[in-house]
């Protein structure tokens, strides 16, 4: 029988493997700052949210605009610290998400909510 929590929290719905990917400022060769990006934490356990609603599918706007954006829901890590300038890949797509709010914590310390939109 399965734990009360991990029901609560939907044990399933971390599906998913993703890179979150800290930006890091280097210099190059002429001591002009670049930035790069190296991951901060490899195959962290993900879900992604549905973020349309059966009343948006019919316009294709709404549609392609959700499609564009993407909400993910990781586990709970205490001061996790991902900023809107970080990036997310998706280990399944090879996708690249940037952030584009700040994370909310999702109950109480039961997982955080990343909203971001895709760049590639």
């Amino acid at each position: 029988m399965r734990d009360r929590r991990d029901r609560r929290r939907g044990i399933g719905i971390y599906d998913r493997r993703i890179q979150i990917l800290e930006p890091v400022s280097e210099a190059n060769d002429y001591n002009e700052d670049q930035l790069s990006f190296e991951v901060k934490y490899g195959s962290f356990p993900a879900g992604k949210l549905d973020s349309v609603s059966e009343v948006n599918e019919a316009m294709e706007g709404q549609v392609i605009q959700s499609a564009a954006r993407v909400d993910w829901q990781l586990r709970f890590v205490p001061d996790i610290g991902i900023k809107t300038s970080w990036k997310i890949k998706d280990l399944f797509s090879g996708l690249t998400y940037q952030v584009i709010a700040p994370i909310q914590e999702i109950g109480r310390r039961e997982a955080w909510l990343v909203k971001t939109q895709i760049v590639e």
